[in-house]
């Protein structure tokens, strides 16, 4: 594909200088233009190519913006032009025309594909403009205006590369600055304030061409078509698909992210006072701990705040209230979408969800549905109370929550939580409400620093939504490991240790863990730099559930002498284990007595920690797993 382009290059560049140079040739000094050998009464390439070169300035033109012809051109409308006259948009759509009877529009889906994952994989300012022209250079298929919108949504940022890289000081292709460099380099900009506002405008211009292309493609295949309608392979062999239901998410995203940007656009966010007690607030964001003189940026008081607004007059007051009617109809928009989303979403089986984990986007179990739909209400609420000061507005509440790990048949568990879920529903009290801040009424620093607050009764009411609602967490894998039953005596001996398997073996440290019948743990812990280096070593092993913390550890150094501390307990409660014996020359073992239903519960995940500190070597390793068989709670 990257050959395509230097072709396209090429060619571009032969046909520029070969056509201009004969035209220029035969260009008559009142402008009269021989069409080139072209006796069928039509204006080609090289006609084209002329009056362009004449039109921007690259050769002094006999006549200004004009070359006169011997034939009628074609005019910008695509009829012919009878005062035989050809302007700048005359030769543009003759040149679109010549170059569409050569082909030059031979960009496939494949080329738009491997550009549009160079550019996800390297977002460099090469792949950025190469992923620009396939947008221009692919044919309007469904699957091309798919990833030509993901595309758009992909590379808003990309847009404003010289904001990046001149307002904010971020190279993007490195990403090499942090938050608060980032925040600091925006406030000081010249005019930080105009900068955000044209970006606003430009993204928005993108958004929009995104949706533009998402509606063509729905309106071919239908709001509800069956099947894949677009893919995308990366490197590493992952495959995304796209179907109708992607589609209407990737839409929803781009009406979401222009309310976001109108809201944006209709406040006046400028400052021009940054003087606190002779202190430029912006420099706390660049000191140690956000400090400078003993004030704090981060808890920044209130009478700092008020007085830095003060200074600030204008501030988060409306610069132009009408975007907020923009805003309010482009958040309805979305919140159709959403709804019509979720609504298709909510017609899908669990197996059908399941089915759909290899989309672009997707729920992936009923209860994230139930809670979408839950949200849904919430939307509604807050539109209706763009329009009606009294609404109540809804918001989602979990209860009653329950917690434990179940096995996935993949040799992984998962989380299962189950609750219930709850819509809680207020007025907005006073006069600071939703209603007053989408209508202008009230403005956004009245609301910080004014004397309006948003002030909420307690709630009104509350609506049990969904009851018993489950909810597995595929995206949270355990590893499991089953901890094996064996008779083991601490007297010193390891041979009883011989048939356990081995459960950590890295950098010359093996530990094994045991239970027996009677619900002790073991560990073993053999280190051969006991035997002739002075350190330390600590291995722990903990439980976290819900309200629930467990843990045993153990640690060991070799200094004048080898000893031991290990310790059991959680939530406060601590005591000392004396269980441990030396194993010479090399390690440890010891027992937990009565502790294994304490480590392995239905409710918990267990975490394994290792630190080590010797002459030779240090350093620590952990993992998060789950521990087997389960006991509990």
């Amino acid at each position: 594909m990257k050959g395509w382009l230097v072709k396209f290059l090429l060619i571009l560049f032969a046909w520029w200088g070969m056509f201009g140079a004969i035209g220029l040739a035969l260009c008559t000094p009142d402008g009269d233009v021989a069409p080139l050998g072209n006796r069928d009464g039509k204006v080609n390439i090289g006609d084209a190519l002329v009056t362009l070169r004449f039109a921007l300035g690259l050769e002094a033109p006999t006549q200004e913006d004009t070359c006169h012809a011997d034939v009628a051109p074609l005019g910008a409308d695509g009829m012919p032009n009878p005062d035989g006259k050809i302007t700048i948009g005359d030769a543009l759509v003759i040149l679109r025309k010549a170059l569409q009877l050569v082909s030059w529009n031979a960009a496939t889906v494949e080329d738009l594909k491997e550009a549009l994952i160079d550019f996800l994989e390297n977002p460099s300012e090469g792949n950025y403009t190469q992923l620009l022209d396939m947008f221009n250079a692919v044919p309007n298929t469904s699957e091309a205006r798919i990833l030509k919108g993901a595309g758009l949504l992909f590379t808003v940022y990309n847009d404003h590369r010289d904001f990046f890289n001149q307002v904010l000081k971020v190279d993007l292709d490195t990403v090499n600055a942090s938050s608060a460099n980032i925040l600091y380099n925006l406030l000081t900009a010249p005019d930080y304030a105009g900068e955000i506002l044209t970006v606003m405008v430009d993204v928005i211009s993108r958004l929009d061409q995104a949706d533009a292309e998402f509606s063509q493609v729905l309106a071919a295949s239908g709001t509800r078509a069956a099947g894949n309608l677009a893919s995308l392979t990366f490197p590493d062999g992952t495959t995304v698909y796209f179907d109708a239901l992607d589609v209407k998410i990737m839409r929803f995203l781009a009406k979401f992210w222009k309310a976001v940007c109108l809201y944006i656009e209709s406040l006046d966010i400028s400052a021009n006072n940054w003087l606190v007690n002779g202190t430029d607030i912006r420099d706390l964001l660049l000191v140690a701990n956000g400090t400078l003189n003993g004030t704090s940026f981060n808890g920044t008081s209130n009478e700092t705040l008020y007085t830095f607004f003060m200074n600030n007059t204008q501030l988060l007051t409306y610069r132009d209230p009408s975007k907020l009617e923009e805003f309010k109809q482009a958040f309805s928009q979305a919140r159709q979408t959403f709804e019509e989303i979720v609504n298709e979403f909510a017609t899908l089986s669990e197996e059908a969800l399941r089915a759909r984990q290899n989309h672009a986007f997707n729920l992936d179990d009923p209860a994230s549905v139930v809670i979408a739909q839950a949200a849904t209400r919430v939307l509604a609420s807050l539109e209706t109370a763009f329009s009606d000061p009294s609404a109540e507005l809804a918001w989602i509440v979990a209860a009653n929550e329950t917690l434990h790990y179940v096995d996935g048949g993949d040799g992984y568990y998962y989380p299962k939580r189950k609750f219930d879920i709850y819509l809680e529903y207020a007025t907005s009290t006073g006069n600071a409400t939703v209603y007053d801040l989408v209508s202008g009424q009230i403005t956004p620093r009245a609301l910080l620093f004014g004397d309006v607050f948003m002030d909420y009764a307690n709630r009104t009411r509350i609506e049990l939504f969904r009851s018993g609602v489950e909810m597995i967490d595929w995206d949270e894998p355990l590893e499991t490991y089953v901890i094996p039953e064996a008779d083991i005596a601490i007297d010193g001996n390891a041979t009883d240790w011989g048939a356990v398997p081995i459960f950590y073996n890295q950098n010359g440290i093996v530990v094994k863990i045991a239970r027996n019948a009677s619900g002790d743990f073991f560990v073993y812990v053999s280190n051969p730099r006991l035997a002739s280096e002075n350190g330390s070593f600590g291995v722990d092993f903990m439980a976290h559930a819900p309200g629930f913390f467990y843990e045993v550890n153990l640690n060991c150094g070799r200094y004048y002498e080898f000893s031991c501390d290990a310790y059991e307990g959680g939530m406060g409660l601590w005591s000392s284990v004396n269980t441990w014996v030396a194993i010479e020359p090399y390690g440890v073992e010891i027992m937990y007595p009565g502790v294994y239903n304490s480590l392995v519960r239905s409710d918990a995940r267990n975490r394994f920690y290792l630190d080590f500190s010797f002459t030779s070597v240090s350093g620590y390793d952990s993992k998060t797993l789950k521990f087997l068989p389960e006991i509990g709670p």
